[in-house]
């Protein structure tokens, strides 16, 4: 990671420690799991902001990106601060 992104692992586990009295290194891993796909996020932000910019190909590989990676550091993250791995409340 870069200092950028060493500087925000350590804001989020900062304040995940001071609010939830995690131990720390639990805390600097789901700081890591909420922080590594930030990438993808961006990408899915302006594709938010202005899909007409691209192509039909390009949707797919943001959205495909951004699940493929969000989702399996995001359930990480839930279990160790929540407690529990969400499961999928829209499936029939």
């Amino acid at each position: 990671m870069g200092h950028i992104d060493d500087n925000l692992k350590h804001i989020f586990a900062e304040a995940i420690y001071k609010e939830s009295g995690l131990d720390k290194d639990v805390c600097d891993e789901i700081s890591f799991h909420m922080i590594d796909w930030k990438g993808e996020l961006i990408e899915l932000c302006q594709l938010l902001h202005d899909p007409s910019e691209y192509s039909s190909k390009q949707i797919m590989q943001i959205i495909q990106a951004f699940l493929m990676h969000a989702t399996e550091h995001s359930m990480a993250a839930s279990e160790l601060l929540l407690g529990y791995t969400p499961e999928n409340i829209f499936r029939k």
